[in-house]
């Protein structure tokens, strides 16, 4: 039999030949060898998803005297890693609910330390002590707490931290995202639209929903008052991020599957809004992402669309990565 290895040989001298001359240009075209390694290093993870190994547990912070209960998900390895602060929408379920379990999970074999965490009154943290004003319901302190949490964990790049925000918190995202400087992107997955429409305007037909619907996933043994709620909730829809002219890069996310009048009100704050920007709709899902709306994932496999998931976790990581 020929021995094949000179040819061998000679393709991967080859290889090498152009890699280094590949290199060598875009060096003198001011590129830096270490911009370049990182560039090659996430085109490769973004293609080929090697899976890192990770591990979780569950950990608990404070803010302003509000105890706060989150997991993290850690990928193994020497790092640096980049980071994420995850900020759920409005569920009893906070962070255990299966899209957010699933999503600090496949985050995390991807190369992302992923901190997933409760906003007071919701899933295991704690209650506020009152709720007598606006400032009682501090999520945006809440999740800079979170990111100050987050920095503080072994291996993590402080240079790559990065907001993830579905449902209410989409809305939470933008307001810690316009203001941290620690944060360097921003993604608002299915945020609160239409809502002066439906809740917050003059003839808005459901003017008691949110109070109720808020309430409920705090279960709370009262109704939060209107005027201590709404401002609130109000800073937290799509549009808010017109009032900031000034913002990291932020990426819009979408399901196919929402309602088409919902997704034509984001396009548009999308195409009002300044950039940094990007838009993109996932195909094949609804407001839950190929999860299950109800349910936990905590202690068991949850269902979800393989496909849609896929195509989800994909779409977050390339934009995270460019």
């Amino acid at each position: 039999m020929k021995n094949r290895k000179p040819f061998r040989r000679s393709i991967l001298i080859w290889v090498l030949i152009l890699v280094g001359a590949g290199f060598l240009y875009l060096s003198i075209k001011g590129f830096s060898p270490t911009s370049l390694a990182l560039s090659l290093r996430d085109f490769l993870l973004t293609r080929f998803h090697p899976a890192f190994p990770y591990t979780s547990q569950e950990i608990e912070f404070s803010h302003r005297d509000v105890k706060l209960k989150g997991s993290l998900y850690i990928p193994q390895g020497k790092g640096p890693f980049p980071g994420i602060v995850i900020a759920h929408g409005g569920t009893k379920l906070g962070r255990k609910l299966a899209l957010y379990v699933i999503m600090g999970q496949k985050l995390a074999e991807r190369g992302y330390i992923v901190l997933s965490f409760d906003f007071r009154g919701f899933g295991e943290s704690d209650d506020p002590p009152k709720i007598e004003s606006p400032e009682d319901l501090d999520f945006v302190g809440d999740l800079t707490q979170a990111v100050s949490t987050l920095t503080m964990v072994k291996n993590l790049d402080p240079q790559h931290i990065y907001l993830i925000g579905h449902s209410f918190g989409a809305g939470v995202v933008i307001q810690e995202g316009v203001k941290d400087q620690r944060i360097k992107k921003i993604v608002s997955i299915a945020p609160g639209r239409r809502t002066f429409e439906r809740f917050f305007g003059k003839n808005a037909p459901d003017k008691d929903w949110p109070q109720i619907r808020i309430s409920h996933d705090m279960k709370l043994p009262y109704l939060i008052p209107k005027e201590i709620l709404y401002p609130v909730l109000i800073s937290f829809i799509a549009e808010s991020i017109l009032e900031f002219p000034q913002h990291p890069p932020l990426l819009f996310v979408d399901g196919s599957l929402e309602d088409p009048e919902d997704q034509k009100f984001l396009k548009n704050v999308y195409l009002k809004m300044t950039e940094p920007k990007s838009y993109v709709t996932i195909p094949g899902a609804d407001h839950y992402f190929g999860t299950r709306k109800d349910e936990s994932g905590f202690g068991q496999t949850p269902f979800y669309e393989e496909k849609v998931v896929r195509e989800f976790i994909d779409t977050l990581d390339r934009w995270l990565r460019k």
